[in-house]
């Protein structure tokens, strides 16, 4: 019975437990500032360089349940966190990226491909804001570079070579694989969240936010990328060494 128990409280094969522990620390990581935003009023936190590290640990479906837990719990802790903030930049980076270690990117390609259309005409044509004002072409499209770049970046390295190095020996493949795992997840969903804010937070001339995406963002999510594989790889190392229990879809 008591084996039969502990499979049940799980998530994704992720103990419940196990589940509860990672939402906290997304949620205490919160308020702890790794980068502040170059245009002020805000920084990105722990938590944001945590997730990825978190989809190696649980696998996609525990961390997703995590990521939900802790944006919760930033709703109340962190200042300026955003109701849709949840699903953008904790849930779905998360599960991204723990599918891509699974080798099942195809399920959420999507994301990034349908993301660059967003970005390209929501706020600034659909529905279109007279304190924003229309797209200043090319400029305004070429911003987004470096979020674009998710979509190849999936396409290519995201399919075999980021599993493989995120789940092998050698610490600097590890490291550049969760670089570039946390790259293609977090962008993917950063098209997405960055225009919802501009539409009901903040609008935003075009132009500011032109040079914002194509020069701060990069320089940003960098350091952060920097950070997860900084962080993840002693992190993943030490739980293969622990001897626990192995939880489906992770892979540490």
């Amino acid at each position: 019975m008591a084996e039969q128990k502990s499979v049940s409280s799980a998530i994704g094969g992720a103990p419940i437990s196990w589940v509860a522990l990672m939402g906290a620390l997304i949620g205490g990581g919160s308020v702890i500032p790794l980068i502040y935003y170059v245009e002020g009023g805000g920084y990105h936190s722990l938590s944001y360089a945590l997730i990825c590290v978190i989809a190696a640990i649980l696998g996609p479906w525990g961390a997703g349940a995590a990521a939900f837990i802790g944006g919760v719990i930033s709703m109340f802790l962190a200042p300026g966190f955003q109701p849709q903030q949840i699903l953008i930049y904790y849930m779905g980076p998360t599960i991204i990226a723990g599918l891509i270690l699974n080798r099942k990117w195809k399920w959420v390609v999507w994301v990034p491909a349908l993301g660059i259309l967003w970005y390209l005409f929501v706020p600034w044509y659909i529905p279109g804001d007279p304190r924003i004002g229309n797209i200043p072409q090319p400029f305004m499209a070429a911003s987004g570079w470096y979020n674009y770049a998710a979509l190849p970046l999936m396409l290519t390295v995201g399919r075999n070579l980021v599993p493989n190095w995120v789940a092998g020996s050698d610490k600097k493949k590890m490291f550049v694989g969760l670089m570039l795992l946390s790259w293609i997840s977090t962008q993917s969903c950063h098209l997405w969240g960055w225009a919802i804010s501009i539409l009901f937070y903040y609008p935003i001339p075009a132009m500011v936010v032109a040079v914002l995406m194509a020069v701060t963002v990069p320089f940003e999510r960098l350091m952060l990328q920097i950070l997860s594989g900084l962080i993840g790889v002693p992190l993943l190392l030490s739980m293969r060494r622990s001897g626990l229990r192995k939880i489906p879809g992770a892979v540490w």
